[in-house]
């Protein structure tokens, strides 16, 4: 699935290119929601996460929380940052929807990051340790044990994420045979 990606992204796009931009954008929207519940796990205190997507989805203008993370401030936790980037992609996908191709742009982009995002938190969820290596690795450390997963290759990892995009595309199909 790792090499599919792009094709991904691309069959996605060319599918949103057939919606109307409200439409588009409310599928990036609801994708991106998917992940708000795990992210609310991980970090119960943050709230603003929540506040955004509701404004967002009611079609509000967003102007920065004071309380959004700058780029580049991470969260410890899986999927979150990738999580973090889909808000404020699909943030900037209504700010341009008069301008369609940077729209869906944003959008795919948007919708990409949420199903990485996912993608992530569930190997992490199911190989704990890999994630603790992970974390370490990242760290600096040196001379750790190897990991049990094929990291995001696993097999397991990878029918998981088919699953996400095959979900996706069917969603999107049944909204444009409407």
């Amino acid at each position: 699935m790792e090499h599919d990606w792009a094709r991904c992204e691309g069959i996605l796009e060319a599918l949103l290119e057939q919606m109307k931009i409200p439409d588009a954008i409310k599928v990036a929207l609801e994708q991106v929601k998917a992940y708000l519940p795990t992210f609310e796990y991980y970090h119960p205190e943050v709230t603003w996460s929540r506040e955004l997507l509701n404004l967002m989805e009611s079609g509000q203008v967003i102007e920065r929380p004071a309380s959004f993370p700058v780029y580049g401030e991470g969260f410890p936790s899986p999927g979150s940052n990738g999580f973090i980037e889909a808000l404020a992609l699909v943030k900037s996908a209504i700010r341009h929807q008069h301008e369609p191709q940077v729209c869906i742009d944003l959008a795919s982009g948007a919708i990409a990051n949420s199903i990485g995002a996912r993608r992530y938190e569930y190997w992490a969820r199911k190989y704990p340790s890999d994630w603790d290596i992970s974390l370490r690795l990242d760290a600096g450390e040196e001379n750790l044990p190897p990991m049990e997963s094929q990291y995001l290759r696993d097999p397991q990892v990878q029918k998981y994420t088919e699953d996400l995009w095959t979900l996706l595309a069917n969603i999107i199909q049944d909204r444009l045979e409407v």
